[in-house]
């Protein structure tokens, strides 16, 4: 859906000024559109910043500002067949509208004071709240970057001469290849 379909409609006059575009599905390729979220169960390559395939999963959301959980779930009944990506064919994604795909958009939640608390990058408070991984910054340049640990981390990141790097907490930084 793009804001040049909706004022072809004649019903509305977007402003282009401040228009996104959306990090869903952003610069993923062809693949996203044509092939399924999951193939065999498995989240293919192309699909591994957006998918998921395990409930325990916890990783990135779309902007990566925030940590997330994968949404997979187990439905009360099997889903139409064309969306069963699992050998049980009650187990999906939460959303019906992303045809029953799996994917990190259950924003996860901590406790402080006995309020629910999200764990979003960008909010430099969460650093005295909240247990950090080793090399973890939570503030404005911060981004959620998948880890081989036990969930992603926000990170500091910055741009420079065209490539990202990444601050870790105790000086050195990290040049990332892609």
């Amino acid at each position: 859906l793009t804001l040049a379909l909706l004022e072809d409609s004649g019903w509305y006059v977007p402003n282009y000024g401040v228009a996104q575009n959306s990090p869903f599905g952003l610069g993923v390729g062809c693949d996203f559109a044509e092939e399924e979220c999951l193939q065999n169960g498995l989240v293919p390559e192309w699909a591994t910043v957006t998918f998921c395939n395990d409930a325990q999963h916890i990783g990135c959301s779309a902007d990566r500002r925030m940590i997330a959980h994968c949404d997979l779930s187990k439905w009360n009944g099997n889903l139409p067949s064309g969306y069963q990506y699992f050998s049980d064919p009650s187990l999906g994604g939460g959303l019906t509208q992303s045809d029953f795909c799996p994917a990190f958009t259950t924003i996860y939640h901590f406790e402080v004071g006995g309020e629910p608390v999200p764990l979003d990058c960008t909010d430099s408070s969460i650093n005295s709240q909240w247990i950090k991984e080793k090399d973890e910054v939570f503030g404005a340049s911060s981004r959620c970057i998948e880890s081989t640990g036990p969930r992603a981390l926000c990170l500091d990141v910055k741009c420079s001469q065209g490539k990202v790097i990444i601050a870790l907490e105790d000086g050195r930084s990290i040049k990332c290849s892609s």
